[in-house]
């Protein structure tokens, strides 16, 4: 109704109509203006001159009302588009992990799966994990929370599936039992000393003791390759003594240490 009045006031000049103070008279008055327009009565000559205008501003209403629903529907059923997916985590048992996850529009409907399970939105009492607007956290990591996750951008268009993320738990285990090995070079040639690094999650990182020191990176003639192994270029006889390799888990924190020594010896040209 409002809509109505502010319409058929914008039409009106002084001349045209003067407000009567009975609303209801105006109301008629202003559909009795319609019905002329439609046909079904006869136009006067002031309405003739304005009918072009009063179609217009109707058609403009209607246009409006028309997109302005439009708009609403468009979103709903617009076909959902991720901008963040979740990242596979490799955390250690008792750690906390945060996978986050939004599309596109705004008012998809995101949910969550644990290796193809449902997970109910809020805090699922069985695993522990808390399924919020965008995020799933893991309060905890345990064995059950361990799997392949993804989440699902839902509209009235359908539905999207994530890529898979998968929750990993960090682990480094202990070297397997190794024969110490005596390696000899001549002098000034390069020196290989393996390290058959242990099983981990992620990747463990190799150091070696040399000269009672551990070396975690590359440093003057020794060079820690990415294999793991420790090259040592122009050998001399400084060079010579025992060697051992440790392994490291960035995430546990962990250090594992072979269990043989290697040692160099250097022939003398």
């Amino acid at each position: 109704m409002h809509h109505i009045t502010t319409l058929y006031a914008s039409l009106k000049t002084e001349e045209e109509i003067v407000w009567s103070g009975d609303l209801t008279t105006e109301y008629s008055t202003f559909w009795g203006i319609v019905w002329k327009m439609s046909g079904l009565l006869d136009w006067t000559p002031w309405m003739k001159k304005r009918r072009v205008r009063v179609l217009c501003a109707l058609g403009a209403v209607l246009l409006c009302c028309l997109q302005g629903g439009a708009t609403v529907n468009g979103a709903i059923d617009e076909v959902p588009v991720f901008s963040e997916e979740p990242l596979s985590v490799v955390q250690k048992i008792g750690a906390s992990v945060t996978l986050r996850c939004s599309a596109q529009p705004s008012s998809a409907n995101i949910s969550w799966r644990l290796n193809g399970r449902t997970l109910a939105a809020g805090a699922d009492g069985d695993l522990g994990v808390v399924v919020r607007p965008g995020t799933l956290f893991i309060p905890a990591l345990s064995n059950l929370t361990l799997g392949r996750y993804q989440c699902v951008a839902s509209t009235n268009a359908g539905a999207l599936a994530s890529i898979s993320a998968n929750v990993t738990a960090a682990k480094l285990r202990d070297f397997e039992p190794d024969d110490q090995q005596d390696i000899e070079v001549d002098e000034g040639n390069t020196a290989v000393i393996e390290c058959h690094l242990p099983e981990s999650q992620p990747k463990a990182q190799v150091r070696y003791s040399v000269k009672q020191e551990w070396l975690e990176s590359s440093k003057g003639n020794y060079l820690i390759m990415p294999s793991g192994n420790l090259q040592i270029a122009n050998a001399t006889l400084d060079d010579e003594g025992p060697y051992k390799c440790a392994a490291y888990n960035p995430v546990t924190q962990e250090v594992k240490t072979s269990s043989s020594t290697d040692r160099l010896r250097i022939r003398r040209k």
